[in-house]
């Protein structure tokens, strides 16, 4: 069985309000071994903030000293800011959208057609003599293209099939 649930309410004392901070900033640099430093400005607008530890003026000096003399990227590895969470989130889908990309384009557009495989040397050469045949007439297309200014000279247009190829290849 869980908690109850907590309500958050403002503290109103300010002593009590002061000493449960200082409690929990006790308790963080007991726990967590670290040097800290709590500087608390009151609601009331006043100038004079409350700053823990106030028995050791030279270990907060010391501490806020340590803390300004580091490299700004040194106290920047812990921080993990929205700004990060959204670039960190955006580069996460871009990843995603990129590997999906490429995984239609290869189902779209294959590198390889598996009815090849079980062609035998003859029916291989046929059929590289057939793409290079296709070559000629593509780019015999493309020069004829060229030298009428791109105008459309042929009534049907071209396409690319495989039904024109020689008789070994029907069983692909």
């Amino acid at each position: 069985m869980g908690r109850a649930k907590l309500r958050m309410e403002f503290i109103t004392n300010e002593k009590a309000r002061n000493r449960d901070f200082e409690g929990k900033t006790t308790d963080f640099s007991t726990l967590c071994d670290v040097d800290t430093v709590m500087i608390m400005y009151p609601p009331n607008n006043s100038n004079k903030p409350d700053i823990w530890p106030n028995n050791d003026h030279n270990k907060t000096m010391n501490t806020i000293t340590s803390y300004k003399s580091k490299k700004g990227d040194q106290t920047r590895i812990r921080t993990y800011n929205l700004i990060d969470f959204f670039k960190d989130r955006q580069r996460k889908i871009e990843d995603a959208l990129l590997k999906a990309r490429i995984k239609n384009m290869e189902a779209k557009y294959p590198t390889w057609f598996d009815k090849l495989d079980g062609l035998n040397i003859c029916e291989l050469t046929q059929f590289a003599m057939w793409l290079q045949n296709k070559e000629k007439i593509v780019m015999a297309h493309l020069d004829l293209m060229k030298r009428n200014n791109n105008m459309t000279i042929i009534q049907q247009p071209f396409m690319f099939s495989f039904d024109n190829r020689p008789a070994a290849y029907v069983s692909l």
